[in-house]
């Protein structure tokens, strides 16, 4: 499913406690630390009325004469969908009647007839065998099962049967990772820790660079206030599609450095809506801590992790710039008193203690600077740094040939990681997750192993 769609979904879910968060024992027994509680629907009509909806579109095209919905949650689906699309319907009870007739399926049916079984979740399919064995019994065929969650953690459940869902489980937990998370994972799954910083001012030259490129980054930087567009809501869209095509994440690189209530409006208002589409922004400290806290407040409709995530600005490339150690020090601390919310800093030879990233700008193949105090290093000299994003920008899109370009930075840090999976004491002293992507052979098993081992619980959950 499209991905700002299933955003949109677990928003509701989680805002409504759909989606739970603690220890949970499940019906098979094991242990969660999730669990989806779909039974809270019918008392959301309008949230039923979309799954139901949902839940039409992907059966539609089924061979089925009814629906019968799984006791408790399905029935409630199923009724609605009933309900709503003129769909004949049946329902297994979940005891069979000592008075009257005895039934043990209510409704109209006949041998042979094809049904249609919704259930909210499986994961050891016993409710969905124990209801298609009570509908066999009396000659109803179950053509088709129609789950809205699957979080089966074995594939061979059912797997004789036809079993469609809408989410998985794993889709739902990506969905849940902090936005850093999601970027290692990119770093790892691409081999790439190529930022391309995208400073051009006409929407067609943009797009045209990013297409060119876009493969061998792991995240753009741009300027949205420097680029002449016709409709701010058309160029979102498009950059937002080539974001999921492409596989990269965007940093807004808005540096922003006011007061609270400032930078709030300047984040959610106006007429870019910056919290509602970025990945990441960067932000200066210079007004404390008060910018972070303003910048950590949610847009309407947002769930924590869906808010962009901040990289602070700790050192420049600028020559002459005025940031000097106790300053970056200050920097520092802010971060390491939040954490929440903060991805990483901007920064030229700072040592970042994990789970923080070091983005590093200036970066060029060839060029030393230019005539406006901009210096560069080579990606040798940064990555000695052990930085762990390089930012290229004209570099690459001011290059004769930008694929071969910015496939040429992609390598160099290429060759120094990814080659094993290890874990390695780190430049603070902590351990952290060190990878490889050596050319040569990083086997499927390998690189899962890596991504798990880089992998934490989301922030707050």
């Amino acid at each position: 499913m499209e991905n700002t769609y299933l955003r949109d979904i677990i928003t509701s879910f989680i805002q409504k406690e759909i989606i739970k968060f603690g220890d949970f024992t499940l019906k098979s027994g094991k242990k969660s630390d999730i669990y989806f509680d779909l039974r809270t629907l019918i008392s959301y009509p309008e949230l039923m009325n979309e799954i139901v909806d949902i839940l039409y579109q992907k059966c539609k095209d089924y061979n089925f004469d009814c629906i019968c919905g799984v006791a408790y949650t399905g029935i409630p689906i199923a009724t609605g969908m009933s309900l709503k699309y003129n769909i004949p319907m049946i329902m297994k009870r979940k005891e069979r009647k000592e008075y009257g007739t005895g039934k043990m399926i209510e409704g109209s049916f006949k041998e042979g007839t094809k049904c249609l079984l919704i259930d909210d979740v499986i994961t050891s399919g016993s409710s969905l065998k124990e209801n298609m064995e009570e509908l066999e019994k009396e000659g109803i065929r179950v053509e088709n099962i129609l789950v809205f969650i699957d979080r089966r953690d074995n594939p061979d459940i059912m797997k004789e049967y036809k079993i469609d869902y809408i989410f998985t489980l794993e889709e739902i937990r990506n969905h849940l990772k902090s936005k850093r998370q999601q970027l290692e994972e990119i770093m790892l799954k691409k081999r790439s820790n190529l930022c391309l910083s995208l400073d051009v001012t006409q929407e067609e030259k943009f797009f045209n660079i990013l297409e060119r490129v876009a493969s061998s980054i792991c995240l753009l930087k741009i300027h949205i206030d420097i680029i002449e567009l016709k409709s701010v809501a058309d160029f979102i869209k498009k950059l937002s599609e080539m974001r999921d095509k492409y596989g990269f994440m965007i940093l807004e690189d808005r540096k922003f450095a006011d007061i609270g209530t400032t930078v709030k409006k300047q984040f959610h208002s106006g007429i870019y809506k910056i919290s509602q589409w970025t990945d990441f922004i960067t932000v200066h400290g210079i007004m404390g801590k008060g910018t972070i806290d303003a910048l950590s407040v949610p847009y309407e409709g947002c769930i924590g992790n869906n808010l962009p995530e901040i990289f602070l600005l700790a050192e420049a490339s600028s020559e002459g710039n005025l940031i000097d150690k106790e300053y970056t020090n200050s920097i520092m601390d802010i971060a390491n008193t939040r954490r929440t919310g903060v991805a990483g800093f901007i920064a030229q030879h700072l040592n970042c203690p994990p789970p923080f990233l070091r983005l590093t700008p200036g970066v060029h193949l060839k060029q030393k600077g230019d005539n406006l105090g901009q210096t560069y290093r080579t990606p040798e000299e940064v990555i000695k740094g052990e930085m762990d994003i390089m930012i290229v920008g004209r570099g690459i899109y001011e290059s004769n040939d930008m694929e071969k370009t910015a496939k040429e930075y992609q390598a160099v840090r290429s060759a120094q990681i990814l080659s094993i999976v290890q874990i390695q004491p780190s430049r603070a002293g902590r351990r952290r997750c060190s990878y490889s992507l050596c050319e040569s052979s990083v086997s499927e098993a390998t690189a899962g192993k890596a991504a798990l081992l880089c992998r934490a619980k989301p922030n707050g959950y």
